[in-house]
């Protein structure tokens, strides 16, 4: 049977029961969804705050390494122990104890240049000390940030995680290694960790009462947060597992900055349990009151409704078929509601029909509006009445839809531009704008809405329809403000930062590129080409080949010039990004400048060289000094046995072997001096004289061919040695003459400068203030640019076998460079080399100190000369002697001090060599100071800054004689010495 045939009770019973039903469950679902969703958030919430709670504890394990690491770190002891390495602080600090109480696995100190100077690693379990873990040292050289003492920052630390590359997770806190007063410089990096091992999370686990699982599954949050705010911890993300578990965690990351670690919890749902038994109790109320409500509704529309129409609809039938209203008509149909129609479509034919259609196009249209996921709204035009909306339009403005009907459209719609409406007021046909709509909340949702006016049944009305652009709105807002925060970061950066084409074209840059390549503005650098600032073209094309094969490069070193033509050393990293065949588009990267590291760098190894060479040269010096000692002095006393009885040719031959032991006495000093071993004695010198003299003296072989020009336009006076300036100029005009064998011009300047900020950076011992600068150049062959960096290193020469040694530019170096002054070298091949020697001037005029000749002082005093070498023992008793004085002599330090403890009244002076075997002469002197013997103590040494003036004044040292003596000097001090010590008695 159709349904249209069912009696009417029938049909009633089937409609309210799908309706009922259909209500009931309705409700039931969404209390379902309201309750869960209530307690599920709830959950999340509590899960969060427990997550937070294993970090928090992991993060009280982080602080107390980085404690520790503060606390050892400022630390004098340590400082010192990065400096030699000494074994005491090891066994004094170092201990099973140390790591215990301190809850670590292993210490690393580092020194200044980033070298592992000590390690230690320690089993917390055994204890014991292990063998030290390699991928533990692998992992912490690939963390840069841990060398907090590149930060050359007394107060700089780093803590966080480091992964191994076999997956083992551990903590790590580094620390600057200064003074226990924060004193620099930063001498390297105390570095501590300790493992994330099970038993870390154990007690975490124990602490928290919670089920922790700590691990290295980082993908997991991928798709669940996004972590934007820089810290280490990821945000907490909770996910259910069922209805009865729930789990949490969150990402950690190293100290890169990359997620190395996932911290995860799992949590019973007790809450949602419960929540979802109340739930079920109150849908089973509901479909009982539904069931209940639906029996008394069908008894009540039985009896009060349906009996009713079935009458009626027979009254209806009877007056339909004979025109009376109390006739009644047969039924021909099924149910009572079909003969109703079927009578009064006979009676209101032509109005049914209408009515049908009316009706028909209203159901359409309603149902056509309804489904359309835009809010359109009707306006009576006049009134400015809402007179219909459709269903997504009310829920777009929160309200119910007989809320909104036959209120002003300007209270929903535009609520600030009343008598401003585009279409009614401004007689616009159709308007397209962006508006403001009034939800039932308050809140002002943006909408993009359309209004047109249409004419209904001689009425004009409106029709409104807009869309929710509200989550428009706000991406638009973010990426705005993504887009002023990122470009601010880009242009702020210290780091160049820039965008390029394949073809070379600067798309965008940020200042400090600009800077770098010499370019005042941004707008000015994208005018150039970067390909035009490589070094050559095949640096360019190597950098390219790179950058295509590897896609991307970092911590890539390479040479680009700037728009002066300067080399710049850059190191940064690139990323090429290419088309679907493969072709490079276009490569962004950022580029640091490390230009003065490099300079500095070569600087470094200059002096590196210059000291070694300076070693082995001072061994050598150290034993001619001996052998100089006999040779004169024996002269010496030989010429005062002799003196006023010799020939005067023997006096000549004399004098003759004394000038030239001083002569090799100084070639001696100054080798010592070149090994750092001794020290010039520097006077003010006026420069211009030194030039002039040394240009006197080397023109007679100078050939007539090369022409001599000086430009001596300063009278500076500078602290030097006479001997080191001559040899400077002469070695420079040497070199440049033999630059010149068909003839050219030698030209030598002197003026008064103030050295530029581009010198002063490359060479960091070039203070500010007044220099002045000495110029030598030549018009000769030029240095072609690969030798130009070698030109100073000890043995480098290109002058044919025998004809140069090599050392002659270096001694210059190292002269300059000991009078705190700077040498610089430009070269054109085929046009000349100029030379620029930089040297601080003295702030006032000094006056030059001049010798006077004095007579030789003797005496008769008691005086002990103690040396371990009979010979130099025999001519210091024979130059004493000579001078009227009584003489003991000594080659065993170990008698002279028996002999001293035995007659000491009768001692005047002790006259003792530095170096002996078994007792030096400063353990001879501390012995006698432990004595408290008051003898007077004279040194001899092949090197006098052996002994440092604190200590002479310690030991009761009175002088120190410079080997090889000379009687006058030695008489001299002798004399000091004892007369010093008789006004001491008096």
């Amino acid at each position: 049977m159709k349904f249209q045939d069912l009696k009417i009770l029938t049909k009633t019973a089937g409609v309210v029961l799908v309706v009922i039903v259909t209500l009931v469950t309705t409700l039931i679902v969404t209390s379902y969804r309201l309750v869960s969703s209530q307690f599920a958030e709830f959950e999340t919430k509590d899960a969060t705050v427990l997550v937070q709670q294993v970090l928090q504890e992991l993060n009280k394990i982080n602080r107390k390494i980085q404690t520790a690491a503060n606390d050892w770190a400022p630390w004098d002891d340590t400082y010192q122990f990065v400096k030699d390495r000494n074994t005491p602080y090891i066994e004094a600090n170092l201990l099973d104890d140390t790591f215990v109480n301190q809850d670590l696995n292993f210490m690393l100190f580092y020194d200044h240049s980033g070298q592992l100077v000590f390690s230690r690693f320690f089993d917390l379990e055994a204890p014991e000390v292990i063998d030290e873990d390699p991928e533990v040292l692998d992992a912490v050289a690939a963390a840069p940030p841990l060398m907090v003492h590149l930060e050359n920052d007394v107060h700089a630390e780093c803590s966080g995680i480091l992964m191994t590359g076999s997956g083992k997770p551990f903590f790590v806190s580094a620390a600057p290694i200064v003074t226990s007063k924060f004193a620099g410089p930063v001498r390297g990096t105390l570095i501590m960790g300790r493992f994330l091992d099970a038993t870390v999370i154990a007690k975490i686990g124990e602490d928290t009462r919670l089920s922790v699982q700590i691990s290295s599954d980082t993908e997991t949050q991928g798709n669940d947060a996004t972590h934007k705010d820089g810290s280490s911890v990821h945000p907490v993300v909770v996910r259910a597992t069922g209805d009865r578990t729930l789990i949490g965690y969150s990402l950690i990351n190293d100290v890169l900055g990359k997620p190395v670690l996932k911290v995860e919890i799992t949590k019973d749902r007790d809450i949602f349990q419960q929540g979802l038994l109340v739930w079920k109790q109150h849908a089973i109320a509901i479909m009982v009151l539904g069931y209940l409500f639906i029996i008394v509704l069908l008894g009540l529309l039985d009896r009060l409704v349906l009996r009713k129409l079935i009458r009626v609809t027979e009254e209806v039938g009877v007056i339909a078929e004979k025109g009376e209203q109390r006739t009644r008509l047969a039924v021909p149909g099924g149910d009572e509601i079909g003969m109703l129609a079927v009578r009064i479509n006979h009676l209101l034919d032509t109005v049914e029909q209408h009515r049908l259609i009316q009706a028909e196009n209203e159901a359409y249209l309603q149902k056509l509006l309804d489904s359309i996921n835009c809010g359109v709204m009707v306006i009576e035009a006049e009134s400015r009445r809402i007179v219909d909306i459709n269903r997504a339009g009310a829920a777009m403005l929160g309200w119910h839809r007989t809320d909104i009907l036959d209120r002003t459209c300007h209270q929903l719609v535009c609520p600030k531009d009343w008598g401003k409406c585009p279409v009614l007021d401004l007689n616009e046909e159709i308007d397209l704008s962006e508006r403001i709509v009034l939800r039932a909340d308050g809140f002002e949702l943006p909408v993009l809405k359309s209004a047109v006016k249409v004419e209904r049944q001689g009425r004009v009305y409106l029709i409104d329809s807009f869309i929710d652009i509200s989550g428009l709105k706000e991406t638009q807002n973010e990426l705005r403000q993504s887009e002023a925060k990122y470009r601010q970061f880009f242009e702020e950066d210290l780091t160049s930062n820039y965008i390029s084409a394949a073809d070379g074209r600067i798309l965008d840059c940020n200042p400090a590129f600009a800077q770098m390549l010499g370019y005042e503005t941004v707008e000015e650098a994208k005018k150039a080409n970067f390909l035009g600032h490589y070094a050559s073209p095949a640096d360019r094309e190597l950098v390219m080949d790179q950058l295509r094969q590897h896609k991307r490069l970092e911590r890539y070193e390479w040479q680009l010039c700037h728009r002066d033509g300067n080399p710049i050393h850059c190191i940064g990293n690139a990323v090429g990004v290419f088309d679907e065949s493969g072709e490079l588009q276009y490569c962004r990267g950022y580029i640091f400048d490390d230009t003065r590291r490099v300079l500095l760098e070569k600087e470094v190894r200059q002096s590196q060289k210059m000291e070694a060479i300076g070693t082995l040269a001072g061994g050598i010096a150290h034993d001619f000094n001996n052998i100089l000692a006999g040779i004169m002095g024996y002269t010496e006393i030989i010429r005062r046995e002799m003196a006023g009885s010799a020939p005067q040719r023997v006096n000549t031959y004399l004098s003759n072997i004394l000038s030239a032991g001083e002569r090799a006495r100084d070639l001696i000093k100054q080798i010592l001096t070149f090994s750092r071993q001794s020290e010039v004695e520097l006077r003010p010198v006026l420069l211009h004289h030194a030039v002039d003299e040394a240009v006197r003296l080397m023109r007679a072989t100078i050939p007539m061919t090369i022409a001599i020009e000086k430009q001596l336009n300063s009278q500076a006076t500078v602290m030097a040695d006479q001997g080191q300036l001559h040899q400077i100029i002469m070695n420079l005009c040497t070199n440049a003459c033999q630059a010149m064998p068909r003839g050219g011009t030698l030209t030598i300047g002197l003026d008064d400068v103030a050295p530029d900020r581009e010198l002063t950076e490359r060479s960091r011992q070039l203070a500010s203030g007044d220099y002045v600068r000495l110029q030598i150049s030549d018009t000769g062959e030029g240095i072609p640019e690969e030798l130009r960096d070698r030109i100073f290193d000890p043995f480098f020469t290109t002058k044919p076998q025998g004809q140069g040694t090599g050392l002659g530019l270096s001694m210059v170096h190292g002269i300059v460079k000991s009078m705190q002054g700077l040498i610089t070298v430009t070269s054109t091949v085929g046009k000349g080399t100029g030379f620029d020697i930089y040297l601080p001037q003295l702030s006032h005029e000094a006056e030059l100190s001049s010798s006077t000749q004095e007579e030789t002082p003797t005496g008769t005093e008691h005086i002990l000369y103690i040396d371990d070498d009979p010979m130099l023992a025999e001519i210091g008793r024979e130059m004493l002697l000579s001078l009227g004085y009584r003489v003991t002599e000594f080659i065993s330090s170990v008698d002279a001090l028996q002999h001293v403890f035995r007659h000491r009244p009768d001692i005047d002076l002790i006259v003792t060599d530095m170096t002996m075997p078994k007792l030096t002469g400063l353990d001879l002197a501390e012995k006698l100071r432990e004595q408290d013997i008051q003898v007077p103590i004279i040194i001899c040494t092949g090197n006098i800054n052996d002994l440092t003036h604190p200590q002479m004044i310690a030991l009761g040292i009175s002088y120190c004689l410079q080997k090889p003596i000379t009687i006058s000097h030695l008489a001299a001090k002798v004399r000091t010495a004892l007369d010093n010590r008789r006004r001491t008695r008096i």
